[in-house]
């Protein structure tokens, strides 16, 4: 470890750098287009040990008439091409070598300048060479475990050839790959193989074409020793038949299944859902060892990290099965918003990204429905008498019912969409008396996407990642504005928020016109480079609610999380309920649009049909806009005219939930027919990105509603804001007793008031309730995480915070004691009676195996030595990876030989599996245990510790930023060990470097004493030399938030 004194040179293969997008700026920072169309591409590769070699011939013309090119017209004397780390060899125009006085390499600025070229079309053909095998930034074409792979997104294409490297240069592309027969018998890239065949020397090659045009960022090749699992896709309409591949290392020989039926379903899915049908020969996804990021999609082979394609029970848990059947989604889904429609600039990253997202997350819930239908129509139910066992097993029927279950939900909402959206847009001058009518473009039986535990999981992740990003010094809006590194581009805002954002355009346009919308964007941007607007142009192109585009947009350019204040008002004279709704946002300059889907319950815990008022002022019309003014105290709320929208909810055809539009400062909406007043549930299905904050609430009504609310987000979030407002006022209580110590911060907690009885009586409805589905169950037990907390406090002290909620866990785990372990017991007997069924992602299993761990963990608060041996007992007897892991978790956050036991079984039973250790170093690293700081340290020196790799940094620390009490440990030991680790990974890798650095950036939420140490590792890092352009901007950022706060005090 290098200290803070003895700084060494960066190797040559490190960035000191960082890639821009300038060329797709003017000077005034608007977007300029390329004065140049490359129309087509032939890449010629030959790969040889230690040098590569690319030739690269270009047919490029002067951008098409009639563009507004504005000042880069200028530029079409001089040709400007990118290109980085690149060895130039030869440059011929039109067939002519080009003298060097001709051309300009300016290896610094990473560019080269031919000074004149022809004013008509003309060919030019550049030969590089590259160095694949010391490129340990794995940007570009590298080498990893002997296979060679390139990696393109954002910038990595100039370090393959020389281009202009930006998303909106698209081009035809053939690709010729030559090399060593026996060293890479596999050759791929884009689109389909036309020819190969054998060469003098034992080589051979391999011809592709690509015949969808693409930027260069969607270029791939990959070669090497791989074996592929192959199987198909029919194509509904015409028959035919795409081939489905898998291309990983041989040692992942019969481990590829599982994501073979996921990509199968994903394209079932996508075709039936939006009629996107496959457009190539086959469809490949490649595996590989060390690979930057978890995966990217490029035309017709996506990559992947090797642990996403090898999934198996054994090696991988039942969370980490979602998160690679959504990945391998996420990618393929990509073949439309992505690849045929592609983004124009970078900081439009949003569009692609949140709109892939969103699609991710729906085919995940539909996938979770028809996997579970599909288990129960094959096998039974765990732990019945005929269902379940391995005689009972049957793989390929329940595969065959799975893909037809995907493909039927699909096609119904599919017609359905286009029933709603062909139906007139409703409209209501009924009197008050009259229930409000539905909105015809949301007149599908239900929800289009149900909400499910998925979609608590959704909002959870928002909450616990995204919010506190928001909050933060490196807060940015999920269109971030021009000058961002475009390594640093993407995060949680651009791609979560980013969803969440097309998630509003379909709950406030419906699925039908959402549906017609998306298609209208598809149609018109087929081959082209869009932007956000052309998204939102499409898809409020043929709806009555156009006049809300502005409001949407603001979305895209405001930073920071809306909190929408609500007030309730109950006249029983007049049987009323009021509901008022006031947004703000410090960063808005203007009202957003914000939809909030509400739903009234009444006394008998019953959804009430809603029944709402005519607006007090404007038009009669259903749909109606308030105008964008700001509230007053002078002004009534019954001034305001708020735009409402009716979905079906819970009730069929009948109306039990309601979309309100509220597109200013602040609105009323008034619900008649209630003889008595029902208790109001918000925000249902995580209907925006906002924080809610409920004048009035109490522990008793969040109790009601956590009983008994049936939208599932709400009754979850209502259980949430218990242990939130618990953990808040407890927090207070120790903070007052802080200056005494540790043993007066425990007194002081145990004498005051506990857990409240609303708290447990919905936790206990929730465990003794057979009908909720495990992982759902599994959700409501867990307590807010620290960081999601500290967002929305007053500078508060983590360590104290962590205190406070270890000790709420442990009250809640003595008071639901007898109910968490009968859950436990009843688990593990229908887990024991499913046989080989209980191994496998099978869906009952899963919901099981979430269900008893998260009761294991909650009651784990407890520190018993006798669940200690019990958890002991459950790693060694685990007859798969879920179970193993949830056990050492849970015993490696006390110092006990148990844990020193498992932790050294682990790893030798697992050494020789690279991926699956990362789970060893994450454990170890997050681990709770006082005075870890020097235990992870030495594990970056461990064998098993590759610091070249990726996904071995984010597991070692990442991991270790997790630990509230390691991490943001009082003496600041953490935050250097952290500052120590970025340093030393920046010479290897400056983007996960960047990643890590930024647990660094949050210390203005945070109490003055850890202000203050983290602040000084943020200018240690500041004055560090050679520190790379991506890691400086995440610091400097950093404290450009400490000056502005100094500038204003």
């Amino acid at each position: 470890m290098q200290g803070e004194d003895s700084q060494s040179a960066r190797p040559p293969d490190a960035d000191s750098d960082s890639d821009s997008e300038s060329s797709c700026s003017s000077d005034d920072g608007t977007y300029a287009p390329f004065p140049f169309a490359v129309e087509r591409v032939h890449l010629d590769i030959s790969f040889n040990p230690g040098t590569t070699v690319v030739t690269n011939t270009m047919h490029i013309s002067p951008a098409h008439p009639g563009q507004q090119l504005g000042s880069a017209a200028e530029s079409c004397k001089q040709l400007v091409l990118d290109g980085k780390k690149l060895q130039l060899l030869e440059i011929h125009l039109d067939g002519k070598p080009l003298p060097p006085q001709a051309y300009t390499y300016n290896q610094r600025a990473s560019k080269l300048t031919l000074h004149s070229v022809p004013s008509s079309s003309f060919e030019l053909c550049i030969k590089s060479a590259t160095h694949p095998e010391a490129n340990t930034g794995l940007q570009g074409l590298f080498m990893r475990a002997g296979i060679y792979a390139a990696a393109c997104e954002a910038m990595g294409f100039r370090r393959i050839s020389f281009w202009p490297d930006r998303p909106d240069v698209l081009s035809r592309w053939t690709v010729r790959l030559e090399g060593d027969v026996a060293a890479l018998p596999v050759l791929l890239s884009n689109g389909n193989m036309t020819a190969a065949g054998q060469l003098p020397g034992d080589r051979h090659y391999a011809a592709w074409e690509d015949p969808w045009p693409k930027p260069c960022y969607l270029f791939s090749a990959v070669a090497g020793k791989l074996s592929v699992h192959e199987g198909s896709h029919t194509i509904a309409s015409s028959g035919k038949q795409v081939a489905v591949r898998i291309y990983t290392a041989p040692m992942y020989e019969g481990k590829r299944d599982f994501v073979l039926l996921s990509a199968r379903a994903a394209m079932a899915w996508d075709e039936a859902m939006w009629g996107r049908e496959y457009d190539l020969d086959g469809y490949a996804m490649a595996g590989v060892e060390g690979f930057l990021d978890d995966a990217c999609e490029t035309k017709g082979i996506s990559l992947f990290h090797v642990h996403l394609l090898a999934v198996t029970p054994a090696t991988h848990t039942d969370e980490e099965a979602d998160e690679s059947l959504r990945l391998i989604a996420h990618e393929y889904f990509h073949n439309f918003s992505g690849n045929r429609v592609t983004v124009r600039d970078w900081y439009q990253l949003t569009l692609k990204e949140g709109l892939t997202r969103f699609r991710d997350q729906a085919f995940a819930a539909d996938y979770d429905a028809a996997a579970s239908a599909a288990a129960a129509a094959t096998c039974g139910t765990l732990g019945s008498s005929s269902g379940g066992s391995s005689s009972g097993l049957q793989q390929g029927q329940y595969e065959a019912a799975l893909l037809q279950n995907i493909a039927t939900m699909a096609q119904q909402m599919k017609t359905a969409a286009a029933e709603a959206a062909a139906a007139p847009a409703a409209v209501s001058s009924a009197p008050a008396s009259a229930p409000a009518a539905p909105a015809a473009a949301g007149a599908v039986s239900g929800p289009a996407f149900p909400c499910s535990w998925h979609r608590v999981l959704e909002a959870q992740g928002i909450r616990r990642d995204q919010m506190p990003e928001d909050e933060g010094s490196l807060s940015h809006p999920i269109r971030p504005c021009c000058g961002t590194s475009l390594d640093n581009l993407y995060t949680d805002t651009v791609y979560d928020k980013g969803a969440e954002v097309v998630r509003m355009y379909h709950t406030i346009l419906g699925h039908g016109r959402f549906y017609n919308g998306l298609q209208t964007f598809f149609q018109q941007h087929d081959g082209t480079a869009a932007t956000c607007e052309d998204f939102c142009q499409a898809m409020f192109a043929s709806s009555p609610l156009a006049s809300l585009a502005p409001a949407m947009m603001r979305w895209y350019d405001t930073n920071g999380t809306p909190e929408l204040t609500i007030r309730t008002t109950y006249s029983p004279a007049k049987q009323t309920l009021t509901l008022t709704v006031k947004q703000e946002l410090e960063t808005a300059k203007a009202p957003l649009l914000i939809p909030l889907k509400v739903g009234l319950i009444g006394p008998d815990g019953k959804d009430l049909l809603l029944h709402l008022m005519p607006a007090t002022t404007g038009s009669s019309k259903h749909i109606k806009q308030a105008g964008n003014r700001k509230p007053s105290a002078t002004m009534p709320s019954s001034s305001y005219t708020p735009t409402e929208v009716v979905t079906p909810g819970l009730c069929g055809s009948e109306c039990c939930s309601m979309v309100l539009l509220l597109d200013s400062w602040s609105g009323s909406w008034v619900f008649s027919r209630l003889p008595e007043k029902p208790a109001v549930s918000l925000l249902r299905d995580f209907s925006a990105p906002v924080r809610l904050h409920v004048e009035g609430e109490t522990d008793k009504s969040l109790g009601f509603l956590a009983l008994h609310d049936s939208n599932p987000f709400a009754r979850w979030d209502a259980v949430q804001r218990l242990m939130t407002r618990l953990l808040m006022r407890l927090y207070k209580v120790a903070e007052r007793a802080a200056a005494g110590g540790e043993s007066a911060i425990e007194a002081a907690l145990a004498a005051a008031p506990g857990v409240p009885p609303a708290l447990v009586a919905a936790l206990q409805a929730a465990l003794l309730n057979d009908e909720l589905d495990g992982q759902y169950k599994a959700l409501m037990l867990q307590l807010p995480g620290v960081m999601e907390l500290v967002p929305q406090m007053d500078e508060p002290d983590p360590e104290l915070l962590w205190m406070v909620k270890v000790h709420v866990g442990l009250q809640l785990a003595r008071q639901l004691q007898p109910q968490l372990e009968q859950l436990v017991q009843q688990c593990d007997s229908k887990l024991a009676a499913a046989g080989e069924a209980a191994v496998g992602f099978w869906p009952p299993a899963v919901k099981l195996r979430a269900a008893r761990n998260a009761a294991l963990g909650l009651l784990s608060y407890m520190e018993d030595r006798q669940l200690q041996q019990q958890l002991l007992q459950r790693y060694y007897s685990a007859n798969c990876m879920t179970d193993r892991l949830a056990a050492l978790e849970l015993l490696a956050d006390e110092d006990t030989p148990a844990r020193s036991a498992a932790l050294a079984h682990f790893h030798d039973t697992y050494r020789q599996q690279p991926s699956v250790l990362h789970k060893w170093l994450y454990v170890q690293a997050a681990s709770d245990i006082e005075g870890n700081v020097e235990n992870v340290r030495a594990l970056m020196r461990h064998a098993s510790f590759d610091i070249t790799d990726p996904a071995a940094v984010s597991a070692l620390l990442g991991g270790f930023s997790d630990s509230m009490v390691n991490f943001h440990a009082e003496d600041g030991s953490g935050y250097a060990f952290m500052a120590d680790a970025v340093i030393e990974v920046d010479r290897v890798n400056p983007i996960a470097a960047a990643d890590l650095a930024e647990c660094l950036a949050d210390w203005d939420m945070l109490d003055e004493e850890h202000q203050q140490l983290m602040k000084a590792q943020l200018r240690r890092l500041a004055g560090t030399k050679g520190l790379s352009a991506d890691v400086r901007e995440i610091v400097e950022d950093a404290l450009e938030e400490d000056s502005s706060d100094d500038s204003t005090d």
